[in-house]
């Protein structure tokens, strides 16, 4: 066999590798965009008026004002769970989201909302720090805890089927936060560092 018909069949080879390697990246990509699709749309859950849910106590560690804050925050007043709670933790007292807080629970009366400013000392993590109040302050009648941080926005359904998702065999319940569009570069940063951090 000559180098001429061995280089053929090599390039011949390689191209048709290309090929099946270009064509099952694109079925994975179909096959993704069909389940996220029927994952993301399908039907909200239906509360059974009669069905007893657990508690839930969300914790919300804040610092300073990011983009879009007072919106992410009233999409926890306007949650469609029958038993939550909602604490805020706010280590300075001149932190500029104490006024944004104070405004949404003014607001909205009828949601168990509570602040807390000022920290405890328990560890070297001064996040962990600053949600120490509300963790210690939470309902003992409450089964379970989200922490929840500032920049997430929950849908009207998002805590009922985290709690739904709560069975006797799962003890930990995460969801991959949805990064909204914001102007800046800070934005556009975050966003990428979001889909790098969970892929």
């Amino acid at each position: 066999m000559s180098d001429q018909t061995t280089l053929f069949y090599t390039l011949h080879g390689f191209a048709v590798f290309l090929i099946v390697f270009w064509c099952a990246i694109w079925i994975l990509h179909i096959v993704a965009l069909l389940w996220g699709n029927w994952k993301l749309y399908r039907k909200s859950i239906i509360i059974d008026p009669e069905m007893s849910l657990p508690g839930v106590s969300i914790i919300k560690p804040l610092v300073g004002v990011d983009p879009n804050l007072y919106s992410n925050l009233e999409s926890f007043f306007t949650m469609g769970y029958q038993k939550y709670e909602l604490l805020f933790c706010v280590q300075d007292k001149l932190d500029p989201a104490i006024k944004i807080v104070e405004s949404i629970i003014e607001k909205y009366p009828h949601v168990d909302a509570k602040l807390f400013v000022g920290g405890e000392n328990v560890g070297i993590n001064p996040k962990i720090n600053n949600m120490q109040p509300a963790y210690g302050a939470a309902r003992s009648d409450y089964e379970l805890i989200l922490v929840s941080d500032s920049g997430i926005r929950m849908k009207e359904d998002t805590l009922l089927d985290m709690v739904s998702k709560m069975t006797e065999s799962v003890g930990l319940v995460h969801q991959m936060p949805y990064v909204c569009d914001r102007a800046g570069f800070a934005a556009i940063l975050e966003k990428v560092s979001e889909w790098n951090f969970f892929f």
